[in-house]
């Protein structure tokens, strides 16, 4: 069916296709299986009686259809093959930027006009200070960092919140939601101090729940788990309540 260039090693079934054959016993199957198997590989139709010959046909047409498909991937591949495969990347072109000779300084006293002995595309040469300042302010650019690089290295690693910011939040949600300032400092003490106990007990940089789960919205977690009613409630009498994370 195939020559050795076009070879498949292997042909598709299809689910639709066993609507041809689930109302078959195991024994037909068989039989019709090794027949499909046997065309896929050598292209050589079986001796099969009219019935088992029609349910044949049924695969073959897929087979062909996939075989032809096959054969017009390998035709355009080898066509490729033959232009060289895929083309080289173009060397980058130069920029009209850099192609573009340096023009000469307007003169300050507008008596340019005739009294240059020059060519006009003429660049004059540089005095011994004009390459020293010149020189000197090469160094102090390539040894000044750059301003984004500036802002990288002031940029200190993300790791837990300090108390005086867990403390601040703390003040003014009290405030903004009517809550007793004494309780949620209260309650906001015990979280910070259970995240950060789990954080050096698993040896993290960053904050740790209970269930050694990062803590990322450190002021969500505290809210939902340290911040509720029966917390916050004055008849606690100032002790703290540990909250009951949720993973």
């Amino acid at each position: 069916m195939a020559s050795t260039e076009t070879a498949k090693r292997s042909f598709v079934m299809y689910h639709d296709q066993y609507q041809i054959i689930k109302n078959l016993d195991d024994e037909t199957i068989g039989k019709l299986m090794r027949g499909i198997w046997e065309y896929s590989e050598t292209g050589k139709e079986p001796d099969f009686e009219p019935m088992m010959a029609a349910l044949f046909n049924a695969f073959r047409i897929a087979i062909d259809r996939d075989m032809e498909k096959y054969r017009d991937r390998c035709a355009k591949n080898r066509e490729n093959g033959k232009k060289g495969g895929r083309p080289p990347q173009e060397e980058p072109k130069e920029t009209d930027r850099f192609n573009e000779k340096p023009k000469k300084a307007d003169s300050d006293s507008g008596s340019d006009s005739g009294s240059d002995s020059g060519s006009e595309n003429e660049i004059p040469s540089m005095s011994d200070s004009d390459e020293s300042s010149c020189s000197d302010f090469q160094n102090r650019t390539n040894q000044s960092p750059h301003p984004k690089d500036v802002s990288a290295q002031g940029k200190k690693q993300k790791g837990p919140p300090p108390w005086s910011d867990v403390e601040k939040w703390a003040v003014k949600w009290a405030a903004d939601n009517s809550k007793s300032k004494q309780a949620v400092l209260r309650q906001a003490r015990a979280a910070f101090d259970a995240y950060t106990r789990n954080m050096k007990t698993l040896g993290a940089r960053t904050w740790k729940d209970s269930h050694g789960n990062t803590v990322k919205i450190w002021k969500t977690k505290i809210v939902n788990n340290w911040f509720k009613e029966e917390q916050l409630s004055p008849s606690q009498g100032g002790q703290k309540i540990n909250a009951v994370e949720f993973m």
